[in-house]
């Protein structure tokens, strides 16, 4: 052949021939290569790859097919290519080299190491659902250093990244047959903000317009690079309904995962606490393309909060109408003009409470937050202490958190319920649960970080574990 011969790439499906895989291709492409009709081939095989050349003689040749060149083996490509049902295609002049899918052999080649690693950490709740579930922690990432101490307190056999995921090298972590996400949750909240001084964001703007609307995308450059067996995201409601949602889940389907979302609410699956999270979760499909139904079962719980109280709560921690007069009018208030801003103790005969926020625990009493009823006395509450948020958030009271009880409400406030993720994770990667969803959670004081240094989200004092 004389003169340059353009470079020609493609991708194509493989069929199966006889219990084979069959590679066919004909066009005039092949003609301008030299792969002419009658032009002799020749084939050399490995694991992932098949050449072909042309050479002056051989027992297989180009046929004509519909007047045109073609190509069409069996023999040596099933021991190359495997079960890959497709195929990179590079023909250059004189030679044709067939290639297995850089993303087909990376999703053949997906862990199941039974590591863990986790995206937006926060204090360390995700995995501990995880741990619970039979997995190991293998990383965490997560921008606040203190809070990916406290994590890490709990975790000590994971590496730290404390940094944002827009500096994470995916090459840099290690590779984990699960990954979890807990997607920043102000881009699509129903109160955002987008300034550093805590001014709402107007309403009518797209979440993608918040400060943190892209990270979605930033996870899913590490989650491709990582290739995991199983993903596990969750964020508030409204992440399902938005366009970033929409395509993010489109986005890893792209790349072999298959992909269920649905709301799922503690109450529903044994918890004590109503928190509703939007759930991901991105599978690789079996040989035969099944998955698993990562999703619990509707149960009522066999608890109320009574299990979870405190028994030594001191009587100065209820609050009383005499003492805060203004508290209770205002809740009346708004009840009568059929606000939501009202309280509603719960209480102890009760199976859930109302959902903690990060705000819970700063030492000002909203109507809006969950509070414990009095027994015997009317119009008297009083908030829960740190050691039944654990509990009923479904996490084990001797998880070490710190001292500052600000602090500590701040981070349970953003987590999520360890009971509930806890089966799912099991549920979605097919281990057995360590301890059953139903077990009561071990009661005791709640075991602190140690230091009381700890002052303020976002502007804590490092723990000492980064110097």
């Amino acid at each position: 052949m004389s003169g340059a011969v353009p470079r020609y790439e493609t991708v194509l499906k493989l069929t199966d021939q006889r219990g084979a895989r069959r590679f066919f291709s004909r066009g005039q492409y092949l003609a301008r290569a030299g792969f002419v009709v009658g032009a002799a081939l020749a084939f050399q095989s490995a694991e992932g790859q098949v050449v072909i050349t042309r050479v002056d003689a051989g027992s297989k040749h180009v046929h004509e097919s519909k007047g045109l060149p073609t190509i069409d083996i069996e023999r040596w490509l099933s021991v190359a290519v495997g079960d890959a049902r497709r195929v990179h295609v590079r023909v250059e002049a004189g030679r044709i080299v067939i290639t297995v899918l850089v993303m087909d052999r990376a999703i053949s080649e997906r862990p199941q190491n039974g590591k863990v690693g986790s995206l937006f950490t926060g204090a360390g709740f995700l995995d501990e659902a995880a741990v619970q579930a039979g997995f190991t922690p293998a990383w965490v990432v997560e921008i606040d250093a203190a809070t990916a101490e406290v994590a890490s307190r709990n975790h000590p056999e994971a590496a730290v990244y404390a940094m944002s995921i827009e500096h994470v090298v995916p090459s840099e972590l290690e590779r984990c047959e699960l990954i979890l996400a807990g997607l920043p949750c102000t881009p699509w909240s129903k109160v955002r903000t987008t300034r550093a001084d805590g001014t709402k964001r107007d309403y009518s703007a797209p979440p993608t317009d918040h400060a943190l609307g892209d990270l979605a995308f930033a996870a899913y450059d590490v989650l491709r690079g990582l290739q995991p067996r199983t993903i596990l995201v969750e964020c508030v409601p409204g992440l399902l309904h938005d366009s970033v949602g929409v395509a993010f889940m489109g986005a890893l389907r792209r790349i072999g995962y298959d992909v269920q979302a649905r709301l799922l609410n503690a109450a529903d699956h044994g918890g004590l606490t109503k928190r509703e999270r939007a759930v991901i979760v991105a599978q690789t499909p079996a040989a035969d393309g099944t998955v698993r139904d990562p999703w619990p079962d509707v149960v009522a719980t066999t608890q109320r909060i009574a299990d979870a109280l405190d028994s030594d709560v001191p009587d100065s921690a209820w609050v009383r109408r005499l003492e805060y007069p203004h508290l209770f009018d205002r809740s009346a208030a708004n009840r009568e003009k059929g606000r939501g801003f009202v309280m509603r103790p719960t209480h102890a005969s009760e199976r859930a409470t109302g959902t903690f926020t990060r705000e819970y625990g700063e030492g000002r009493l909203r109507v809006d937050q969950p509070m414990l009823a009095h027994p015997t006395e009317p119009e008297t509450v009083r908030p829960f202490t740190v050691a039944e948020g654990l509990r009923l958030m479904g996490m084990r009271t001797d998880y070490r958190l710190p001292s500052a009880k600000t602090v500590a409400w701040h981070l349970i406030g953003q987590a999520v319920h360890v009971g509930l993720f806890r089966q799912v994770i099991a549920r979605a990667t097919g281990r057995t649960m360590q301890r059953a969803a139903g077990d009561p959670v071990v009661h005791g004081t709640p075991a602190e970080v140690e230091s009381d240094r700890v002052l303020a989200p976002g502007g804590w004092p490092q723990l000492g574990l980064f110097g």
